[in-house]
Formats: structure tokens, C-alpha cells, sequence
């Protein structure tokens, strides 16, 4: 279990994080649903 921890976090060392900026032109609704969860 270290090993497969140490070798995860070299690997999410080196990610690079950008941001993406969405459009409204971006986003589209495909389907649109009601839930009730009773006790929620």
C-alpha cells in the first residue's frame, strides 16, 4: 500500500492545473428530472 501511495503522489505532483472558463453556448440540458427522497 505505500508504494502504490508513493508512486499516486509523484503522479499528482506533476499535474499541471489550469482553468477552463465555461460559455452558456457550453451547456446544454439534456433532461431535467424530479426526486423525492423521503427523510432527506
Amino acid at each position: 500500500m505505500t508504494r502504490i501511495d508513493e508512486r499516486r503522489r509523484s503522479v499528482a505532483d506533476n499535474v499541471e492545473r489550469i482553468s477552463i472558463r465555461l460559455e452558456a453556448t457550453d451547456v446544454r440540458v439534456l433532461e431535467s428530472r424530479l426526486v423525492w427522497v423521503p427523510g432527506a
